[in-house]
């Protein structure tokens, strides 16, 4: 079961560094109804909301 998961959370991240998506766009495209709990997962999975992630990458 956490293959799957961690295959959609791979695949929001390279989302938010590639397109100017919304969060709540990204975690409907990547399987999730809810971006509350795509946030939490996000944050657990990566160590970083998916907003300070986007952030983050768009310094650069």
């Amino acid at each position: 079961m956490h293959y799957p998961v961690g295959i959609r959370i791979t695949n929001a991240q390279i989302l938010l560094e590639t397109t100017t998506y919304s969060i709540n766009e990204i975690s409907k495209i990547v399987g999730y109804d809810k971006q509350l709990y795509f946030s939490r997962l996000f944050h657990k999975l990566k160590g970083y909301s998916p907003r300070e992630y986007q952030k983050i990458r768009n310094k650069f």
